[in-house]
C-alpha cells in the first residue's frame, strides 16, 4: 500500500529590528506499508476441527 503526502506551509516571521521574512514551503512525499502476518483460525474453527476429529475417530471403531 503506498500513500502520495503534498503539504504546503507558510511561515512569517518579524524581529524587533523591524526585519521581515517569509518562507514559503511545499514537499511531497510518499510512504509504502507493507504488512507481513500470519492467519491463525479463531477458536470457533478450531472447536469445530476438534468436533469432526473425535467424530471421526469414534466412527473408525
Amino acid at each position: 500500500m503506498t500513500f502520495a503526502v503534498q503539504a504546503d506551509a507558510m511561515a512569517m516571521v518579524q524581529t524587533l529590528s523591524n526585519f521581515a521574512a517569509i518562507f514559503n514551503t511545499t514537499g511531497d512525499a510518499s510512504v509504502t506499508v507493507t504488512y507481513d502476518y500470519t492467519a491463525v483460525p479463531e477458536p470457533t474453527t478450531m472447536a469445530i476441527l476438534a468436533i469432526m476429529g473425535l467424530v471421526l475417530k469414534c466412527k473408525k471403531r
